[in-house]
């Protein structure tokens, strides 16, 4: 019932501490942190937030979110 959000090695908060859900299969995330509220597991058909490894939050409008994991299967 907690939230999720991303620390660095630094202790550095790089994603808030506010989201329902991460997507957790790390091994399939290539170059971004994808997270989530009003959910309990990722749905791409649902709004998402995208942030980058520095912590900057993207644009969420102009990334397809499959086009940023190694396996779409």
């Amino acid at each position: 019932g907690g939230k999720w959000g991303v620390i660095n090695f630094n202790n550095e908060e790089i994603v808030p501490i506010s989201y329902d859900i991460i997507m957790k299969n790390w091994f399939r995330v290539k170059d971004l942190i994808i997270v989530q509220n009003g959910t309990n597991q990722f749905d791409g058909s649902i709004e998402y937030d995208v942030y980058n490894f520095e912590g900057v939050k993207l644009d969420n409008k102009e990334i397809d979110y499959k086009n940023h994991i190694y396996y779409k299967g």
